[in-house]
């Protein structure tokens, strides 16, 4: 499956959606997914919020749009669901097996990108109750 026209050339939708998924940290927007790969910079914005709401209707998280201050448009925030609510049998499903259960969980809980996820982001997440204090 891919996320527009094949004939276009893009990525298949499991490719964008294993990358998604080994951003590091448990959540994920569009300007840490683009920091966190080369190649990830080629991928548009409507192509990473249509792969992330591929990976909301399989159960795989959720995403949540923030509206941060002096900020033109609202913050879609890709909340991860945490390794230990899936199964591998489900992460290959959804990603046509181009990533491993251990590559998943290892970046879930790898250190985010501080310069993607701001404070304001963080406090907006745990503030509005869609992810718990601890989480970060």
């Amino acid at each position: 499956m891919y996320l527009n026209n094949p004939a276009d050339e893009q990525l298949p939708a499991s490719s964008v959606i294993s990358a998604i998924l080994t951003v590091a940290g448990p959540v994920t927007t569009y300007r840490s997914f683009v920091r966190a790969g080369r190649w990830n910079k080629s991928i548009s914005s409507e192509e990473y919020e249509k792969a992330a709401e591929i990976l909301t209707d399989s159960d795989f998280g959720k995403v949540v749009a923030v509206h941060v201050p002096r900020a033109n448009h609202a913050t879609k925030v890709f909340i991860k669901k945490n390794p230990t609510s899936i199964t591998e049998e489900q992460l290959a499903t959804v990603t046509g097996n181009t990533l491993s259960f251990d590559k998943y969980r290892d970046r879930f809980f790898a250190n985010y990108d501080v310069h993607a996820i701001t404070t304001r982001i963080k406090s907006l997440l745990t503030d509005g109750g869609h992810v718990p204090a601890d989480l970060f």
